[in-house]
């Protein structure tokens, strides 16, 4: 009987261990496929998306994240991304548009400091500040026609005071 239940004891422990082996791995394989699960839904994503926002925070406009976004906390982070990058593509190019319209502009009343009032900004600016070109345009033509005027004047003025000098001679001859 003692051999008999010695015999049941190795049987019951060795297949207790059997299954305690099993459950261990089981349970080291879940563990193991937690940390990949997690790895690659949480820990990358994460990663790219903090790579992806210094990359952008250096200037690197087009830096991607380099996964499709999912339905979650990254997802919504990644979208904020996409907002944040266009709003700076979109200032990036609003900062050359200005840069072009000052420059033209500058180069327009630099030419007005010559005295240059023949000179048109011809060069159509960006949609959003054409109106700047044509009242530049138009404020040239009225300064000139405004000189036209005071020149006319200026000329009429001399030629009465001409006139009148020459009378002024002509009496003074008289009266000798």
């Amino acid at each position: 009987y003692q051999s008999n239940l010695a015999q049941e004891n190795q049987s019951a422990t060795f297949w207790t261990i059997v299954l305690i082996a099993i459950v261990v791995s089981a349970l080291i394989a879940m563990i193991a496929a937690s940390i990949l699960f997690l790895s690659r839904r949480v820990l990358n994503p994460i990663g790219k998306t903090a790579e992806t926002m210094r990359r952008m925070a250096q200037g690197d406009l087009d830096a991607a994240t380099g996964f499709t976004p999912h339905a979650d906390e990254i997802g919504d982070m990644c979208a904020a991304i996409e907002v944040f990058r266009a709003s700076a593509k979109a200032q990036v190019q609003n900062e050359a548009r200005q840069r072009a319209v000052v420059e033209t502009l500058s180069g327009g009343l630099g030419e007005l400091a010559e005295g240059n009032l023949a000179y048109r900004i011809a060069t159509p600016l960006p949609e959003e500040y054409e109106a700047l070109r044509i009242s530049y345009n138009t404020t040239l033509e009225q300064l000139g026609s405004i000189i036209e005027g005071v020149s006319s004047t200026a000329r009429g003025v001399s030629t009465g005071a001409s006139e009148i000098r020459a009378a002024s001679d002509d009496l003074a001859l008289r009266n000798e």
